[in-house]
């Protein structure tokens, strides 16, 4: 009977040190799973204006119009009146790119988009780096912007050769460029939640938006934005595209720990079943 309290005893305390060793082992996984920036561009520049799909910035952008509804592909463009980077000062932060192209300027340059007309359409994207969604969940994309008229902006994503566009969001407005960084605004959109509609993006011909749809599985290829200038000539600031994301935690870390926890607490018991015995 002595024995047998005893050993009710140990096995107590071996679930309370259990309990505290996997409380504390949850609390790794939360961390391990915390937000993570997996893609970043600061589309930073240090002269005048740059193309969007210059070394430094690898982006590339389309553009229709309501008298030329056929898309055109404006990636080269490097002036006022179409799209690119400018030299000025963007969102705050003085952020580095991450999985994108060393940026020329951390603390100067954001993208940019003008109205060539009545309806005018842009597509800003990159392929510069694929997001695996078998690694990483929880995806966000987010980006700065601020706009010289109210504007409507959407996260365009392609997974497996076919384009999404989420629900398009009124932009701030901002007076000009030197407010930008003042006035602009954070946007963000969360691939599990966002509504989504597909969209046809053929060069030659208009841009189409479907219907909605299921958001499917397999790895994002490319992303950007879609924006639609809200007057025939006005300026759509962009800057600090972002993608976070919730990290899996590795189940070969959780084991490992827990491996180690099992034969501590085994050892313990062990020990002090010898001792009472002595």
């Amino acid at each position: 009977m002595y024995y047998i309290d005893m050993m009710k005893k140990e096995i107590l305390n071996m679930l309370k040190i259990s309990g505290g060793l996997l409380f504390g082992l949850s609390l790794l996984g939360c961390i391990q799973a915390s937000a993570a920036t997996i893609y970043l561009n600061n589309f930073g520049s240090n002269s005048g204006y740059v193309s969007l799909n210059g070394a430094t910035v690898g982006w590339n952008s389309y553009t229709s119009t309501t008298a030329s509804p056929n898309i055109v592909d404006t990636s080269s463009a490097a002036s006022t009146s179409t799209s690119g980077i400018f030299t000025a000062t963007g969102a705050s932060g003085n952020l580095a790119n991450v999985n994108a192209p060393t940026s020329a300027n951390t603390g100067t340059g954001y993208g940019f988009v003008t109205g060539q007309g009545a309806g005018t359409q842009y597509l800003a994207y990159t392929s510069q780096y694929t997001v695996d969604r078998s690694t990483y969940s929880g995806l966000t994309l987010s980006w700065f912007e601020g706009d010289t008229a109210v504007s409507s902006a959407s996260a365009v994503v392609q997974i497996g050769g076919s384009w999404y566009i989420s629900g398009a969001q009124a932009t701030p407005t901002v007076s000009s460029y030197t407010t930008f960084p003042t006035q602009g605004q954070t946007m963000s959109v969360a691939l599990d939640t966002a509504t989504w509609s597909s969209l046809t993006v053929n060069a030659g011909s208009p841009f189409s938006v479907g219907s909605v749809v299921a958001i499917p599985t397999g790895n994002i290829t490319a992303f950007g934005l879609f924006i639609a200038p809200g007057t025939s000539n006005s300026t759509s600031r962009f800057d600090n595209f972002t993608i976070t994301s919730s990290a899996i935690p590795e189940p070969s870390g959780f084991i490992l720990w827990t491996g180690i926890f099992m034969s501590s607490a085994f050892g313990l018991l062990s020990r002090r079943t010898k001792m009472a015995r002595a």
